[in-house]
């Protein structure tokens, strides 16, 4: 998750449901002046630029919904996603 922010601080609200599916909400803030480098940080609770989720289902359903921006302009960027079956 990293949009295009300049000195804005925002935040994603990223639920993931479905079927059989225990409900997770995570919120994920992209700070200000932040921009993606090359290097992947797994969201921890409390900071991170992705969010790892792990079902056992056949489907799901991602929800971003823009939270809290320090300008008043609100977004939840998805950048990718990447489904491996286990």
């Amino acid at each position: 998750m990293d949009g295009d922010n300049g000195n804005a601080s925002r935040t994603g609200v990223y639920q993931l449901s479905g079927a059989g599916i225990t409900t997770v909400t995570v919120n994920l803030t992209d700070p200000a002046g932040t921009n993606f480098t090359g290097t992947f940080s797994q969201w921890n609770g409390s900071a991170g630029n992705y969010i790892k989720f792990s079902i056992n289902g056949r489907g799901f359903t991602l929800t971003a919904t823009p939270g809290q921006a320090s300008t008043g302009i609100i977004r939840a960027p998805v950048n990718g996603i990447q489904i491996v079956a286990r």
